[in-house]
């Protein structure tokens, strides 16, 4: 497993070479794929509903930032 300072690291060149919107919202595409995984693979609709949400504050926080230009 990679250490906490590398995955800082590559996580800041992300940014960098991006955007903290862009970031949000792979984030979010990420979160969501997760809960439709869960949801068909597992029905864990609990579960499921927990990635969901956070796909959905994660792409709201994108929104924000992007109205920033961050």
């Amino acid at each position: 497993m990679a250490r906490s300072d590398d995955l800082d690291y590559k996580l800041e060149q992300i940014i960098d070479a991006t955007s903290v919107a862009k970031v949000l919202d792979m984030m979010s595409g990420i979160c969501g794929q997760k809960a439709d995984h869960i949801q068909s693979n597992w029905q864990d609709a609990p579960l499921a509903r927990k990635w969901q949400k956070a796909s959905d504050h994660l792409h709201k926080l994108a929104g924000d930032y992007r109205k920033k230009n961050l």
